[in-house]
């Protein structure tokens, strides 16, 4: 069976945003992987690179 989102000019099958929320779960899963017990909400912040400057803002890197 053919995967058809890795077939060349089926960029239509690509979603962005469902990329981008797939890395946030897998920021959030390598820290949880690296903590010892529950992750604190900061530390999920943290996780999420996001700044304390306002909700949604993230820091780059």
């Amino acid at each position: 069976m053919t995967d058809k989102r890795t077939r060349p000019g089926r960029d239509d099958l690509l979603d962005a945003d469902l990329a981008h929320e797939i890395d946030l779960v897998g920021d959030l899963v390598l820290a949880a992987s690296e903590s010892e017990g529950p992750l604190s909400a900061q530390e999920i912040d943290h996780a999420l690179g996001i700044d304390e400057g306002g909700p949604g803002e993230r820091r780059p890197g």
